[in-house]
């Protein structure tokens, strides 16, 4: 008797539990427990508790962090900052007499949007309470330095089958390219278009698209709406209409390869290589005799060819494998996330839109 009767707990065991701190699992599961002496106390609670009415979206607070708001007001001011930095930039190098065709008159037009990017970046980072570390992510796994490379040559040949086609139909309707002003790079001077026309970009046009631009987005509106909405902002920056196919198919690319990767740098990469391809195909396109013609077709141009069309597998290969890969899910989002985008992104689309036509109807009319 002895025995069973020492197996019920006692009144100080009950106590002690009683008084047992409780984890904040626990506080959160018993956090609206009425506190009564009596269980025959507790009383059914049958008044609904309305919702609170939703509160007015304020653009300017400080505290928003990554969100879509965040995302299209940085993508206003980049474009302010470009636009005012160039006019000023230029209007300095007409006083001072810079040949126009010259690399000096190049290579300072070209420091123009990092400039702006980087006044654009110190602005959000202070006011919006984003944390460098939030917009920069930089681990991740080596396949996707892998996934970079083969996505290069890909999207390259790939961009430019899409370009020729797009090129084509502006032609119909009376569109000419404008020559694109590029440096001279012959000898060593391929070396400053390099830092220049390649890495300089590549860092700083990734670190507000890739970077605060697309986590801001895909914070509110998902992943998938942030990858095409980056797209469409990155093809819109470049002003060009021949470009603009080109432009948001890479920047959809790179934008869904940072999404999978959770880094920046493989985009880095990738627009660091295409742009680097870009300036030695310049520099070494007459050397190399990569002009193709159908009446000398060579072993040589059939192994362009092979190569050509291999690139394109790898990087179909690699998109498919970005579709499967479940390293880091796809997040969702609201809706209301696109219109709060667009809103705070409306001067900076509205702009470069403007630009993009004057570009289209100028070269028609010429």
């Amino acid at each position: 008797m002895e025995e069973n009767d020492s197996r019920l707990p006692d009144e100080n065991q009950i106590r002690s539990e009683e008084d047992k701190p409780r984890s904040a699992f626990e506080d959160l599961m018993f956090m609206d427990e009425p506190q009564t002496e009596s269980p025959q106390t507790i009383q059914p609670v049958t008044q609904e508790v309305a919702a609170p009415p939703l509160k007015k979206v304020n653009y300017f607070k400080r505290d928003l962090g990554l969100s879509s708001i965040t995302g299209g007001l940085t993508y206003s001011l980049a474009v302010l900052l470009y636009v005012g930095l160039s006019f000023f930039i230029s209007f300095i190098l007409g006083i001072a007499n810079v040949n126009t065709d010259g690399n000096v008159f190049i290579y300072v037009s070209s420091l123009v949007s990092p400039l702006a990017i980087c006044i654009t970046l110190a602005v959000i980072l202070c006011t919006r309470k984003v944390k460098f570390k939030e917009i920069f992510p930089v681990k991740t796994n080596a396949k996707y330095y892998l996934m970079a490379v083969l996505l290069t040559f890909g999207m390259l040949f790939i961009g430019s089958i899409v370009s020729t086609f797009f090129l084509n139909f502006l032609e119909i309707i009376g569109y000419t390219p404008d020559d694109s002003f590029l440096p001279d790079v012959s000898g060593v001077q391929i070396l400053p278009a390099i830092i220049f026309m390649a890495l300089i970009p590549a860092f700083f046009e990734e670190l507000i698209f890739r970077g605060i631009i697309l986590h801001s987005a895909e914070q509110s509106m998902g992943s998938v709406r942030a990858i095409f909405i980056t797209g469409f902002c990155f093809a819109l920056m470049h002003g060009s209409a021949q470009q603009t196919v080109h432009q948001f198919l890479l920047g959809c690319m790179l934008s869904f390869l940072t999404v999978r990767s959770r880094s920046v740098l493989p985009a880095m990469l990738v627009h660091f290589l295409n742009n680097l391809i870009a300036v030695v195909m310049l520099a070494f396109s007459d050397s190399l005799g990569l002009a193709v013609t159908m009446e000398e077709f060579t072993p040589a141009d059939m192994l362009l060819g092979l190569f050509v069309y291999a690139a394109i597998g790898a990087a179909i290969g690699m998109f498919v494998w970005l579709i499967n890969d479940r390293r880091k899910p796809l997040l969702a989002g609201k809706k209301y996330g696109i219109s709060n985008f667009f809103i705070g992104a409306s001067v900076g689309i509205a702009i470069m839109s403007v630009m993009w036509i004057l570009d289209l109807f100028l070269s028609i009319a010429a």
